[in-house]
Formats: structure tokens, C-alpha cells, sequence
């Protein structure tokens, strides 16, 4: 929350990468009950992790430019190894924890071209920028509360109702983007497509076309 009311460009741009935050887990994970919460942004520009998942900001200097390449598939796959170590770490601590890990938005390969945005939606990029992953551990009792087409918008109120054991008191499932108007300000507006699940849409072709995975 800091970064918001910091000034300094230099200290908005000091990001928490996951990395940052598994050194300080068992120090956290003493205290009953404890609430973590980190924005993480290993996935983010400029990608940071080599072949063994050692980080290195050297040379690194382009927040604005979103070029998927060889760099980007590193920084997901140690970005998941090192998620895979909090879940470990954390249920051995506890094993009825509660864990939710959201994105805000996709990958939105679509709309970038050459590293630059393309202004011009599409439902495919509606969908890649907005769709997002959700992944949820709750306790054996509120399994019953998750369901496919659980957006962000409604994590907590089924965090709360499996801590009161009540029935959840739930929004609809959406998602909003902004809209830039001329004056510098914006207009929050649904997005104007189906996001569940099932919705008709190919990201792996992307990146196959990309080169960035195999035929599997």
C-alpha cells in the first residue's frame, strides 16, 4: 500500500516479487491467526529470472514495453515454483489454511504487437485481458462454496462465509476495465463479453504461434 502514497518514482517502482516473500514466511507463519496478503509481480516487465530462477534486475530498465518471449515463460515458471513452495510451506504450518492465489488481469498477447498495445479490442483480447486465473485452497468444509465460474469479485465473501460458516452473500461474477476519457479521467465499465470457463477461446495456439511452447 506504501507505493501508493509514496512520491518517488524511484520507491513506486520497487515491486514485490515473489522471491522477496519466502525468506520471511516462517517468521510470519509463528502468529495464529495471521493474514497474508502480497501483490506479486514476477510476471510483469521487466522479466527478471534466468534458466535456474536466479533473479537479476542488471540491464533491466523497460516497465512499458510487454515483449513475450524465452524471458517471459521463465518468469511464470519460477513464479509457480516458487508459489508451489509458499502452498507447501504454509499447509505444513497449518493444513485448514485458506489460500486464494487471483490474477487482476491475463496475459493479453492479442493486443500486443512488437512489445507496443494495440488500442482495438477484439473478443479474443477482451477475453485474454480480462478472463483471470483463480486458484483456491479452502478447508474440507467449505469445498461446497467454490464453483467454475468464481471471479475475483467474490473472494471474500466466500472467505467469510467459510470462516462463519454462513452462506455466502455473493456479487455477480464480472469484471470491469477503465475507460480513458479526454480530460485524464475514467469511467469503470463491464467487460462486454462472457468470461467463464468455457468460453470459446485458444491461448495455447498463441503461444505455439509464438514459439513460446511445444505441440502439447
Amino acid at each position: 500500500p506504501l507505493t501508493r502514497l509514496a512520491k518517488s518514482l524511484s520507491f513506486s517502482n520497487e515491486y514485490t516479487y515473489s522471491n522477496d516473500i519466502l525468506p520471511f514466511l516462517d517468521g510470519m507463519l509463528e502468529h495464529h491467526p495471521v493474514f497474508l496478503y502480497a501483490h506479486i509481480f514476477d510476471a510483469h516487465v521487466p522479466f527478471s529470472y534466468n534458466e535456474k530462477c536466479e533473479q537479476s534486475f542488471r540491464g533491466k530498465s523497460n516497465f512499458d514495453s510487454f515483449i513475450y518471449g524465452p524471458e517471459y515463460v521463465l518468469s511464470i515458471r519460477c513464479s509457480n515454483q516458487n508459489l508451489l513452495g509458499f502452498i507447501k510451506k504454509i499447509v505444513e504450518n497449518d493444513p485448514d489454511s485458506i489460500m486464494v492465489i487471483v490474477a487482476d488481469h491475463g496475459p493479453d498477447f492479442n493486443r500486443w504487437r512488437s512489445g507496443k498495445a494495440v488500442q482495438q479490442h477484439t473478443p479474443a483480447s477482451w477475453y485474454e485481458r480480462y478472463s483471470s486465473v483463480g486458484i483456491w485452497r479452502l478447508p474440507e468444509g467449505c469445498q461446497e462454496l467454490l464453483y467454475p465460474s468464481l471471479t475475483p469479485i467474490n473472494v471474500f465473501p466466500v472467505i467469510l462465509a467459510c470462516l462463519t460458516e454462513t452462506k455466502p452473500e455473493l456479487l455477480p461474477d464480472t469484471a470491469y476495465y477503465p475507460e480513458h476519457r479526454a480530460d485524464g479521467s475514467r469511467q469503470w465499465k463491464q467487460v462486454p463479453i462472457d468470461l467463464s470457463r468455457g468460453a470459446d477461446i485458444d491461448v495455447s495456439t498463441k503461444l505455439r504461434e509464438a514459439g513460446l511452447m511445444g505441440n502439447q
